[in-house]
């Protein structure tokens, strides 16, 4: 205890009950701009999962008037072992930073209902001590030493900030002493050979003819000098691998990718002199160029040996491996199958950017007259999620095909306000005109809307009129 006139010391608490999960925001989300939360929920799923890839490959993103996410590295750092009081050496690690936007800090600094405190722990008047005392937890003040998973060891100083508004600014500095026979872990203390290697290699989807990568990844927590794996990847795919973005821990003239015939790639990623290959990173780019006037295909990049070698010279006995596949795309559609988190079908289209496509459904493969057509859409780039497809059945088939009807389709798109919003399929390279009218009887004559040259297999339409129901047809010229 402490006998000060502390009011507090800490981090902003916010009012109770103010936590907002992901479904809040969804449900929100979905109000607001008119889709199903199944729908805004996949696209909320899908940014998420996106800001996570590009921290894993590029190790940095910016969003503009929100802020920006980096991958940084926690340096190594001496901890005591709570039973013995050995100093041991705590790894280096990457962590995720976040530095808010411009936006976001104004709205955040605008706020009245948030207690304000600056350091990492608290103590408020009613805590159950008495007059100008604060009893603060010795599991907080663990935290505070930042010393991992160890109790710290020795001297440990810690700074109060006094909050109450007639000693605001009044500081007070007090150092605890923790000794060797002051433990929280268990009485036994093993030793166990933990040494452990996992390595990923990333996955990338490219349209036949384009340049590309996936990275190589891997999390140790022993030394390493060099890490040898071999890949088998399908000839007629993927050509002119090399590796590229090297972490600075490895040498660049000695890490190598050679082929051995037309499956198989042999890389040896080496250390530095003097350097070690530890903690968890991405240590190389595998690149390449996929080739042209191929078919549509799956491509594993399946690791078939991983083998490495400690700062010792021994070899590491545990080891995992996950292998990766790069998804090209030609003239073909590629279609996967998936469940949703909710446990409905979910497919994954690959295909062209700017192309639409149709999802045809049948449980027969023998009649080819019992396709129908579940949904269409208009895939702007080369991945659409199709979600919401209902449980999985067994004896199901999907496939896709390209989606350029004729006579054309409209469909009406939800919009937030008043803004009308209409998606048009047709043929590239065909004009057509849309019609509208405010009902439906014979009397009123079709009147012309917009007139426009489809360059691909679909067009938004977006036209004006402040009458509440209006009927629209598109029509091929």
């Amino acid at each position: 205890m402490l006998s000060r006139s502390i009011f507090g010391l800490g981090r902003p608490r916010p009012q109770e009950n103010a936590n907002v999960t992901k479904k809040e925001i969804v449900k929100k989300i979905s109000e607001d701009i008119g889709l199903t939360q199944l729908k805004t929920k996949d696209i909320v799923q899908r940014t998420l999962d996106a800001i996570i890839d590009t921290l894993v490959t590029e190790g940095r993103i910016e969003l503009r008037n929100f802020g920006v996410f980096e991958v940084k590295q926690r340096k190594a750092r001496k901890a005591r072992n709570p039973r013995t009081g050995e100093k041991v050496d705590v790894p280096p690690k990457n962590v995720v930073t976040f530095k808010p936007g411009k936006e976001m800090e104004e709205r955040v600094r605008q706020m009245t209902d948030l207690t304000s405190m600056d350091d990492d722990e608290e103590s408020l008047v009613g805590d159950g001590v008495g007059t100008n005392q604060a009893f603060f937890n010795v599991n907080d003040l663990f935290t505070l030493a930042d010393t991992g998973n160890f109790t710290p060891q020795g001297e440990q100083t810690f700074t109060l900030k006094v909050l109450e508004p007639t000693q605001a600014g009044l500081n007070q500095t007090f150092t605890l002493t923790f000794s060797a026979d002051f433990a929280t872990a268990l009485s036994t203390l093993i030793s166990l050979n933990t040494d452990l290697l996992t390595l990923q290699v990333g996955s990338a989807v490219l349209r036949a003819g384009q340049t590309g990568s996936v990275p190589v990844s891997a999390s140790v927590n022993t030394n390493l000098t060099s890490i040898d794996l071999t890949l088998q990847i399908p000839p007629g795919h993927l050509t002119n691998l090399v590796l590229q973005s090297l972490t600075p821990a490895l040498d660049p003239a000695a890490s190598t990718v050679v082929p051995q015939g037309d499956t198989i790639w042999k890389l040896h990623l080496a250390a530095l002199s003097g350097q070690t290959i530890i903690g968890s990173n991405i240590l190389a780019q595998i690149g390449f160029t996929t080739i042209s006037n191929q078919t549509s295909a799956f491509v594993p990049l399946q690791v078939t040996a991983l083998d490495a070698t400690k700062s010792e010279t021994s070899a590491i006995s545990r080891k995992s491996v996950l292998s990766g596949r790069v998804v090209v795309i030609a003239n073909q559609s590629l279609l996967e199958a998936g469940v949703a988190p909710d446990g409905s079908r979910q497919l994954t289209l690959y295909g062209k950017a700017w192309m639409s496509y149709a999802i045809l459904y049948s449980t027969n493969l023998i009649d080819s007259s019992s396709w129908s057509q579940v949904v269409h859409f208009a895939q702007t780039n080369i991945v659409t999620v199709v979600a919401g497809l209902g449980s999985p059945a067994p004896n199901a088939f999907y496939r896709a095909l390209e989606f350029t009807p004729d006579p054309p389709v409209l469909d009406a798109v939800p919009a937030g306000g008043q803004k009308r919003t209409l998606l048009g399929y047709g043929q590239s390279g065909l004009q057509y005109t849309l019609l509208a009218r405010t009902n439906l009887s014979n009397v009123m004559p079709w009147t012309p809307v917009q007139t426009y040259m489809l360059t691909n297999s679909f067009h938004y339409f977006t036209p004006t009129g402040s009458e509440s129901i209006i009927f629209y047809r598109l029509q091929r010229n």
